[in-house]
């Protein structure tokens, strides 16, 4: 029963604890470099430059698509650590002696992290494909260029 109720626990605790390292992106970095720029401009009071963001892109420039495709990857990122964690879970759940039920859980959770995984790079693979552009129409005839020159 102490078993349970610390693998219980631990189910809670563990993803929260490990959350800030897997979800760490580029905008985080971006966070970071503005607040280490925000500290060179404070240190500059004393001299004669302009306060400010002088060093800094404006924040007002279209930040859509990225975002989006960073939240995009973060879901896909949690959903696999989910289904990973109660995969495990009922593994150890299963091993128990009365709760052999959670074995067929546990199955169930790994053929689902299995086609997750299909899924997962099926959409990586659309990504990845490379539209051609259309061919730049041509004239059915050009004028030749030494028209006017006879040799």
């Amino acid at each position: 029963m102490i078993l349970l109720l610390a693998l219980a626990w631990a189910v809670v605790l563990v993803p929260s604890l490990l959350k800030p390292r897997f979800e760490s992106s580029p905008i985080d970095s971006v966070g970071n470099f503005e607040r280490s720029m925000g500290i060179l401009a404070s240190a500059r009071h004393g001299r004669t430059h302009i306060p400010g963001r002088w060093v800094m892109v404006p924040k007002d420039l279209p930040q859509g698509p990225k975002r989006r495709r960073n939240l995009v990857i973060q879901r896909r990122r949690r959903n696999f650590y989910r289904l990973i964690i109660v995969m495990v879970a009922s593994l150890i759940l299963g091993a128990v002696p009365g709760l052999r039920f959670f074995l067929w859980v546990s199955l169930a959770s790994f053929g689902a992290l299995g086609l997750y995984v299909v899924q997962l790079r099926r959409w990586h693979a659309a990504e990845q494909k490379v539209v051609p552009l259309p061919a730049p129409a041509v004239p059915a005839e050009q004028p030749a260029r030494d028209a006017g020159i006879s040799g």
